[in-house]
């Protein structure tokens, strides 16, 4: 009888006392386990806004492209990235651009319009604006592909911390914003820069740091100023790519890239040349720039001689001399009547000629073969038959151009008869 009472006191009074001492125990750790939840959110956001959204500086340099600078401002100010710094630095234009930009300085952090000393001038005043964390320019009249190009960018960089400088696609459009194709890019090695520009300039952003050691642009370089910044900063820092398009590069008939193909290359040269002077220089950067030089020469269009030569003769009188000579000697071919011995003939004045240009540098033996040496005197074969055919001697240079193929590997004649099938179909086209 007193077991049963004991027992029903416990059901009764004891259970409820326990579920209620664990109800509270629960709505205590219940409690706790929320407020760390807030904390921990609180903690994620203030973390989220201090590194999700560093800042991202933007420079655009402009000089009288009232026709195109607009839409670059719009592609800018349109970005869905909240903390853009858009610096425009303008150097005097006269054309209405002054209105335009005007127009959107509430947008604009800073801006300004006076004489400078070039684009890379006028770009350098803008990196010493910025105080972003990120730095990118881009040109009047190129833009951005969407509103969402920073946020990709700034992403990358929040993933991959042992990253310097970010690089992505490009669509290459027309005065009129058409797109004509789309250039893709990849990871790259520090050779495989030198020998070519690798990354396009208007989808390209880096860390603010990086100025503090490999400095601004060189503003001796007018042509190639950003290809210089890029081999400058691989030497010494991370770079990747990242797999979307980016930005949009215009081509027209005021742009550099489409008017200057000569002192683009002469710039080059100039480059590769400055990094041989530097000692010690590493075998990789030493290979690549030999391997470069190859690529470069056998790229002259001679169209602008005068202001190549202009160009070059604050650098390497030498450099001039060599250049005129290649120039001289392939304007000698157009009034010469060139038969299978007399291609033997001239792929021998070549041979000696490139020989003789690279004998100039230390260390060249260690690269420059007669397999080194044959390529680009091929190159430079097939570039005389597009001189001929530019110069509308189309008889002449379809017969070397079938002599050259007939003497050249299966490799060779598969790439240069698809360029100079594209050059006669343009003809007959047009």
């Amino acid at each position: 009888m007193l077991a049963m009472i004991c027992y029903i006191v416990c059901s009764f009074v004891l259970i409820p006392i326990n579920r209620t001492y664990n109800t509270i125990t629960c709505q205590s750790a219940a409690s706790r386990i929320d407020a760390e939840k807030n904390t921990f959110m609180a903690d994620t956001l203030i973390r989220y806004d201090t590194m999700s959204f560093p800042k991202v500086s933007i420079v655009t340099p402009s000089f009288n492209q009232a026709q195109f600078i607009e839409k670059t401002i719009l592609s800018v100010i349109g970005q869905d990235y909240p903390n853009i710094e858009y610096i425009v630095i303008d150097g005097g234009s006269t054309d209405g651009s002054q209105e335009i930009i005007r127009k959107y300085e509430d947008k604009i952090t800073y801006w300004v319009s006076e004489r400078d000393n070039g684009q890379s001038d006028a770009i350098n005043k803008g990196f010493r604006k910025c105080t972003g964390e990120i730095v990118a320019w881009i040109n009047s009249d190129d833009l951005y592909a969407d509103d969402g190009a920073v946020s990709r960018i700034v992403r990358f960089f929040s993933e991959h911390h042992d990253v310097d400088m970010v690089h992505g696609d490009v669509d290459f459009i027309d005065e009129n914003g058409k797109i004509l194709y789309n250039i893709k890019s990849r990871d790259f090695t520090l050779q495989e820069l030198l020998e070519t520009n690798r990354v396009s300039q208007p989808a390209t952003f880096w860390k603010r740091k990086i100025f503090e050691e490999v400095g601004y642009l060189n503003e001796a370089r007018h042509y190639i100023m950003d290809y210089d910044f890029w081999v400058r900063v691989a030497l010494k820092y991370n770079i990747r790519h990242i797999d979307a398009t980016i930005a949009r590069f215009r081509l027209h008939g005021q742009s550099k890239t489409m008017s200057w193909n000569d002192l683009f290359l002469v710039e080059n040269l100039i480059m590769l040349e400055d990094l041989l002077k530097r000692r010690p220089v590493p075998e990789e950067t030493e290979r690549g720039v030999f391997v470069g030089m190859q690529s470069l020469l056998s790229k002259f269009d001679f169209t602008n001689l005068a202001a190549m030569e202009n160009h070059l003769r604050r650098y390497d009188p030498a450099t001039v001399t060599k250049i005129r000579e290649l120039a001289e000697y392939r304007a000698t071919l157009l009034n010469r009547n060139i038969g299978l011995s007399g291609v033997k003939a001239v792929k021998a004045h070549l041979h000696d000629y490139f020989l003789s240009y690279f004998s100039r540098y230390e260390n060249h033996q260690r690269y420059v073969t007669d397999r080194f040496i044959d390529t680009i005197v091929a190159d430079e074969m097939f570039n005389i038959t597009y001189y001929l055919f530019a110069s509308r001697q189309r008889g002449k240079s379809m017969r070397l151009f079938l002599m050259l193929v007939c003497t050249n590997s299966s490799k060779l004649k598969k790439d240069y008869f698809k360029t100079y099938a594209k050059k006669v179909y343009h003809w007959l086209k047009h």
